[in-house]
């Protein structure tokens, strides 16, 4: 899969919901291989925000789902003050309460699936990442992050998050 398949296959809200995978599998990623590092995701929850207003919502269907559930949106959605109590409550938390890897919902630590449990899945998540941000820089990439990236490609044995299968490798490149 590269950047043009996924341009391709993935329209507006898939690639919202790829994005918000990506947080969550970062943040364990950062919890499976940066023990001196903490890092939680978390969930706002449906917020009546800016994200509705975009040039997007001004043509077409989406104007007039707009218009007919504008009303349900103020009543149901959370305002923006609202919206932001997670992220408050996981930057505010006492370091040492906090599990790094962890989801937080409306201020509590929610499950996630299994899917997002399964470390083979956060593992090729990654590596695709890293890829394309390889391919897809524009210019030069910074010295410390080629140097990270190198890193992590020469040190395969000592890092268990490149301990991947070479069925799981050739998965990235389809």
């Amino acid at each position: 899969m590269d950047n043009n398949n996924i341009k391709e296959n993935f329209k507006g809200w898939d690639l919202y919901s790829l994005s918000k995978l990506g947080n969550i599998f970062y943040s364990k990623f950062i919890n499976d291989n940066y023990v001196e590092l903490k890092s939680v995701s978390l969930h706002p929850g449906v917020v009546n925000s800016e994200f509705f207003s975009v040039k997007r919502s001004e043509k077409g269907l989406f104007k007039c789902l707009k218009v007919i559930f504008y009303p349900f949106m103020w009543l149901f959605f959370k305002d923006s003050y609202m919206g932001a109590q997670t992220q408050l409550h996981c930057a505010y938390m006492d370091y040492e309460e906090m599990n790094s890897g962890d989801y937080y919902s409306d201020c509590k630590v929610e499950k996630v699936s299994d899917f997002v449990e399964n470390r083979e899945n956060r593992n090729l998540f990654m590596e695709y990442v890293k890829k394309m941000v390889v391919k897809n820089w524009q210019g030069d990439l910074p010295q410390e992050i080629k140097e990270h990236l190198n890193n992590n490609n020469n040190n395969k044995e000592d890092n268990d998050y490149n301990n991947n299968d070479n069925n799981s490798n050739e998965d990235l490149n389809k």
